[in-house]
């Protein structure tokens, strides 16, 4: 164990000692000193070598328990994921048999609805002081001894770099904490948590280390890289929920899940807008983005102009069901298609932000914001317009991919936290148009969640795709990059 992680037991015990006589959560690492350096004997026969009491958990806490015998024979792979790339503290257990064990989640709601919008260093405050217990409660639902974990996988990025890093840190941490516990002989860890406290990754070390740990015929503990970036995820979360009867098997002997490669992805959310070829796992082919705002984010920036309660269930949920209430052809004439004229028709491209000004417009002049019926009409025309956008370029990238491009699709997927939206589902009657399956993933599993990080990691551990201890956070990710970097 490095020495920067080693405090003495009696100054430890010290400290201890302090807080509980003030009545405070305990908030040191008790690590016994090296082997080979002097020690208290008094102390050493309280003190198990590498003995770890985990820093402020929540008292009263259970954790799974802690068996060393495992052997290696189970050809199923079960991994930890976990989320943080914005608001929602999420972690699940997930099997390469695709069963979702567990999911956890910790929504941050009420306190982004205070502020208009998402503070990254108030949701990274809040995942800090959340995912100690998600974690927690994944395992525990799971009835899976942390043993049995064959992998972590964690989100790196793209996403709000504060949020990311709470994930990241604790996952590399605490892989690589297990990995030097587990080659100590004679491991006990038989102790209690007394609190909970994130203020530095080392203290996420400390919070978390009973809870993951090293298969001990592996050399080391893998820590995968899965949803890097989080697209992939989405893409792939269609393959976990998917019989495997439902769509066209192009390589039925060498790839066990559904859709199988290649198909096409719309994934719509609130920090993407984008229509993705998956060639492969690794391999994929951006055919379009937006130009300027997401859709989920127009969404959510449009619910908040309308001034729509969204603090139980997040702005987009709010203007759906504001939007199920109203008349689109009331204001839907109002609000023009975007890039349906000219050239532009013709290009792979989506654009928000005009529909987001139009709206913006009728309520400076026209919409009475106290009036239930024009919000909810307005509501309505809005989101039909970026339905109909959606649906006119999806059908363009189908063209481009069987003519110019001459593949052969599987299927089509639709991901992402707009995918919830149930008039997204008109896009069944293109996908019928062309003869492709529609594949959409549950609802639950159309937000950023637990789930499909642990799935993309079943995929990626599969694939022998994982990373080292040291990687970091990267808040810009462009998907392409993912071969490149293996």
């Amino acid at each position: 164990m490095e020495d920067t992680l080693s405090v003495s037991t009696s100054e430890a015990m010290s400290r201890d000692s302090h807080r509980r006589d003030h009545n405070q959560p305990m908030t040191f690492i008790y690590i016994e000193p090296h082997p080979n350096k002097p020690q208290d004997t008094k102390s050493s026969a309280m003190f198990n070598p590498f003995r770890i009491g985990l820093a402020r958990y929540r008292r009263h806490s259970r954790l799974p328990s802690l068996s060393l015998r495992h052997t290696h024979t189970n050809p199923i792979i079960t991994v930890l994921g976990i989320e943080t790339s914005c608001d929602d503290t999420s972690a699940a257990v997930v099997t390469s048999d695709r069963r979702i064990l567990s999911e956890c989640i910790r929504h941050q709601h009420v306190d982004h609805e205070l502020t208009g919008g998402i503070v990254p260093s108030i949701a990274a405050k809040r995942h800090s002081e959340n995912l100690p217990g998600v974690i927690c409660e994944a395992l525990e639902m799971a009835k899976v001894r942390v043993e049995d974990l064959d992998a972590i996988a964690v989100t790196r990025g793209p996403g709000m770099g504060p949020c990311l890093a709470v994930g990241v840190n604790a996952a590399a941490t605490l892989a690589a904490v297990m990995r030097s516990l587990y080659s100590t002989k004679n491991l006990q860890l038989n102790y209690p948590i007394a609190g909970s406290r994130s203020s530095a990754s080392i203290t996420w070390c400390v919070n978390l280390t009973f809870l993951l740990a090293s298969n001990s015929s592996y050399p080391l503990y893998p820590l995968c890289q899965p949803s890097t970036p989080p697209q992939e995820a989405h893409a792939l979360t269609a393959r976990l929920t998917t019989p495997i009867c439902q769509t066209t098997s192009n390589s039925p002997t060498t790839d066990p899940y559904s859709p199988s490669f290649p198909f096409l992805t719309l994934l719509i959310s609130g920090g993407h807008t984008l229509l993705l070829l998956a060639h492969s796992l690794n391999t994929y082919t951006k055919l379009g983005t937006t130009l300027d705002d997401a859709v989920g984010e127009a969404i959510d920036k449009t619910s908040r102009l309308l001034r729509l309660p969204w603090a139980t269930m997040g702005p987009g949920a709010a203007l759906e069901i504001a939007a199920a209430r109203g008349n689109p052809d009331r204001f839907g004439p109002r609000l023009p298609i975007p890039m349906n004229m000219g050239s532009r028709s013709k290009e792979i491209f989506f654009s928000f932000s005009g529909i987001k000004a139009a709206v913006a417009r009728l309520v400076e002049k026209e919409v009475d914001l106290e009036s239930a019926r024009d919000v909810d009409d307005l509501a309505a025309a809005f989101q039909g317009v970026c339905i109909d956008h959606l649906v006119r370029k999806t059908a363009l990238a189908i063209e481009r991919c069987r003519g110019e491009m001459g593949i052969q699709l599987s299927s089509l997927v639709v991901s992402g936290g707009v995918a919830i939206n149930t008039h997204a589902r008109r896009l069944t009657a293109l996908a019928a148009k062309h003869s492709l399956p529609l594949v959409c993933p549950p609802p639950r599993l159309c937000t950023d969640n637990g789930v499909m990080i642990a799935w993309t990691g079943v995929e990626r551990f599969r694939a022998g795709l994982v990373d080292g201890y040291n990687m970091g956070i990267m808040p810009k990710w462009p998907i392409e990059t993912l071969k490149n970097r293996g």
